[in-house]
């Protein structure tokens, strides 16, 4: 249905996985592509990428997929990185996936199951519309993930606490005093301290 379509497989082999089957597995991968006839829809970037390139090869990306196996995952970086760029993502339902995917932000295939998967992407390209909402609800979340966005919200925190800080009358040690008080220069303090990291 998707002749013009591009799987890209991003990154090496993990060094573990490598030094106990070398590029086996990689390499079951690019004969069943030559198997399945899309060898030339699927690309294989053997190499460690920076940051800097993920983010590029997102920034091109239509669709990003997390094909994990198992729900015990607990987080994946390029995840975060793909719904920063308002990405559409599929993945399996691994706890973080489930989180970051939820309220239509992606769609969630099951485990072990190529034909979920396929359904799923399926189902993204035939509805652009539906792609476009995914990727602005994604979007929407992504800005809610910077470092500046979570600082302030960690901040706004730790003014909450100090805020509701309250000393038995019976102690000697008043607010005031005490090095936990709160005026102006312990809020600029904790604000600087939050974005800056």
């Amino acid at each position: 249905d998707f002749a013009n379509l591009i799987y890209l497989v991003l990154g090496k082999t993990h060094p573990t996985v490598k030094q106990n089957s070398g590029e086996s597995y990689r390499q079951s991968l690019m004969d069943l592509a030559e198997k399945l006839g899309v060898r030339d829809n699927v690309r294989f970037v053997d190499k460690y990428l920076t940051k800097e390139e993920v983010i590029t090869y997102l920034q091109m990306s239509d669709i990003y997929m997390t094909p994990y196996l198992s729900k015990e995952q607990a987080v994946s970086g390029t995840l975060a990185y793909a719904v920063g760029c308002g990405r559409v993502v599929v993945s399996t339902p691994y706890r973080y996936a489930q989180e970051m995917l939820g309220e239509g932000r992606g769609m969630l295939a099951e485990f072990r199951n190529s034909n979920s998967l396929a359904s799923c992407l399926g189902h993204i390209l035939r509805n652009p519309l539906e792609k476009r909402a995914m990727e602005q609800k994604t979007l929407a979340v992504g800005r809610l993930m910077t470092w500046d966005k979570v600082g302030n919200s960690y901040t706004q925190l730790f003014l909450n606490i100090m805020g509701n800080f309250q000393v038995d009358v019976g102690e000697a040690v008043s607010i005031q005093q005490s090095p936990c008080s709160f005026d102006r220069n312990t809020e600029e303090f904790l604000l600087d301290t939050a974005v800056q990291g």
